[in-house]
């Protein structure tokens, strides 16, 4: 590193020197001085030169290292004789360097740019046998491709061509951009420029097919949406204005499945809900002794320490035979509630009438013995395991050996023998538009009512 720092500035102060000595000495000027000064001073730069394409060639920089090898021919040539060992490396280094570019440029095919390397290194040394033997090969390669590739004419415009269809590439796809992302001014003026520098660009043509495309659509889009908003201009104006306020109100009590549910009872279906039991396993247990075990469980079970009262009711259900009619309600009558028409309220019959013999109908006897609840049989078994408090209900009115149900009430939950099932009354009250129900009657039957309704003239 150091002698690399002094070699400069030894250089310096020679050429410094070189030129303050004619003044010193003669003012009239000596030239074999001056030439003296010029050739030390080629011969220090030449030994640099050396020093530097050396370090070049040894870090592989074939390029730098022909350049500075050239460099120092030429300064081999300014100072002349005096120099032979400069010279001879000079010239062993620039053919070593150039030959092996040459071969480099010959294993891509690159033969034009081999021949220059070969001439370069016949220049300084024309005899080399290697460059001769070299340039032979690398003639009759060049003759062999006569034909085959362009000539040097249009090599050399290649690079130009080259570069012009690159930026005109570059164009294409600025203008796709601007085309995918909806700007299709920008996107056709990228592909004008294109088209400028490669008229024959198939990428270019194409895109601006497609941009073309594009324009059009958004005009027919836009003229139909300006159509159709006329449509509905002339709709507007046509149709009269909606008066939504001289419509009448929607019934809003129409379509509701509203249950009224004490406090207490959903507390206890909540209960029902949440408690789980690990496990529930009868075997034949009366149903008194189930109820019993069931109610200390959910007690300890349940988060409040409260429980769920459960109640056995033994009175068995009793089903009403007395038959029952239904009857227009009157005005003010159990059936009617303030609306139109009429309502229907159950009125009790006498007994039916037997045809055959004019004797009175009477209901059939209970033929069932009675059953006490107390003693129903609750068989689960297998263990049913993590269910519900509901679930468990179910499945012991499900196995029990004598019909059972069970009922929620505000206090408890009732379990009670299960009877026959009645026939369950229903009453309705309809609130029915008198005009509206003509009117809808009429429509049905495709009559006129007011044309039936015969005439009041009448003869004597």
């Amino acid at each position: 590193m150091i002698k690399a720092v002094i070699t400069p500035l030894c250089l310096t102060l020679l050429l410094g020197t070189a030129f303050r000595l004619p003044a010193q000495t003669s003012p009239s000027g000596n030239p074999a001085v001056e030439e003296g000064v010029r050739r030390q001073a080629a011969q220090i730069a030449l030994r640099q030169k050396l020093v530097d394409a050396r370090a070049a060639e040894q870090r592989r920089d074939l390029v730098t290292a022909s350049k500075l090898y050239g460099d120092a021919w030429r300064l081999v040539e300014s100072v002349g004789p005096g120099v032979e060992v400069e010279a001879q490396q000079t010239v062993m280094g620039l053919t070593t360097v150039r030959l092996e570019m040459a071969r480099a440029a010959q294993s891509r095919g690159a033969y034009r740019d081999a021949e220059v390397h070969i001439n370069e290194v016949l220049r300084v040394n024309p005899r080399d046998e290697v460059a001769v033997a070299l340039k032979r090969s690398n003639q009759k390669l060049i003759e062999e491709q006569v034909g085959h590739i362009p000539s040097p004419e249009v090599q050399e415009q290649a690079g130009a061509i080259l570069k012009e269809k690159q930026e005109a590439q570059i164009h294409v796809q600025n203008g796709k951009f601007f085309f995918e992302v909806g700007k299709y001014d920008e996107a056709d003026a990228e592909l004008k420029r294109a088209l400028k520098i490669n008229p024959n660009s198939e990428a270019a043509l194409y895109y601006v097919s497609l941009v073309q495309q594009a324009r059009f659509k958004q005009v027919s889009d836009r003229r139909s949406m300006d159509a159709g908003k006329k449509i509905f201009e002339v709709q507007d104006a046509w149709n009269d204005p909606v008066k939504r306020d001289n419509l009448p109100s929607p019934n809003p009590w129409a379509k509701t499945n509203l249950i009224n549910t004490s406090s207490s009872r959903q507390a206890i279906m909540t209960k029902l809900d949440r408690i789980r039991l690990d496990t529930v396993s009868y075997d034949s247990l009366p149903l008194s002794e189930v109820v019993r075990s069931l109610s200390e469980e959910v007690k300890r079970r349940d988060p409040t320490k409260r429980g769920i009262n459960f109640l056995i009711n033994p009175n068995p259900e009793t089903v009403s035979t007395t038959p029952v009619t239904f009857v227009p309600g009157g005005a003010g009558g159990a059936g009617d509630r303030g609306g139109f028409g009429g309502g229907f309220a159950p009125q009790p019959l006498a007994p039916t009438i037997d045809p055959a013999t004019g004797l009175p109908l009477t209901a059939p006897l209970q033929s069932e013995e009675a059953v006490d609840i107390n003693s129903v049989s609750i068989k689960i078994n297998p263990a049913m395991s993590d269910v519900r408090l509901a679930d468990v209900l179910d499945a012991i009115i499900t196995v029990a050996d004598h019909p059972i149900k069970y009922s929620l009430m505000d206090y408890a939950v009732v379990f009670s023998l299960k009877g026959p099932e009645s026939p369950q009354l229903h009453i309705r009250t309809f609130k029915v538009d008198p005009n509206t129900f003509y009117q809808g009657l009429e429509s049905v039957t495709g009559l006129d009512f007011d044309l039936l309704v015969p005439s009041g003239g009448g003869g004597g």
